[in-house]
């Protein structure tokens, strides 16, 4: 999945790139990269930065305990401050009749202020997470370019994704 993501990515642009175990996965695709990155997250700003061609930046903001990410109006804030070309999200759950959701309330802001600042959305999500609802909706299918996943989605998901008008590439 997370070298499906990279390849999204064009050398030159600016970019959010999201947390988690999916985000530091598509980090170290990245590394190297002549990219720009607003990172989401310390783990993943500390493995872009191990490349100088890789520009760093981070929103700042309050650092969520556990997830390293960053969160609260201070993060919201700087993101509405830049517009970037592609923002790869992560999330704790889709379903097509919701879109994407998080568990964590704070997390789900930074991912809209995130949406709300990016020209185009890619989400990398794995199949575990398909047909499933977290508490905090960050957004509906329709607001992304593309969902990457892996093989584990099983063919009825891809189709109720398919008809409700998602873009899904298999890596």
């Amino acid at each position: 999945m997370a070298i499906a993501v990279a390849q999204q990515v064009l050398d030159g642009q600016t970019l959010i790139l999201d947390g988690g175990t999916t985000g530091m996965a598509v980090a170290e695709e990245l590394v190297g990269r002549n990219i720009t990155v607003c990172a989401l997250n310390l783990r993943v700003a500390e493995v872009l930065a191990a490349d100088s061609a890789t520009r760093v930046l981070t929103p700042g903001g309050l650092v969520r305990a556990g997830e390293a990410s960053f969160v609260g109006s201070q993060a919201e804030a700087a993101l509405a401050a830049y517009r970037f070309d592609l923002f790869v999200m992560t999330a704790s759950a889709v379903a097509a009749s919701v879109g994407f959701t998080e568990w964590n309330i704070d997390d789900a802001a930074v991912k809209r202020a995130g949406l709300a600042n990016s020209r185009r959305t890619v989400v990398a999500v794995d199949g575990s997470k398909f047909g499933q609802e977290a508490f905090a909706r960050i957004c509906g299918l329709d607001d992304v370019a593309l969902i990457v996943t892996d093989e584990s989605v099983d063919a009825r998901r891809r189709d109720e994704f398919t008809v409700a008008g998602a873009e899904l590439l298999i890596a």
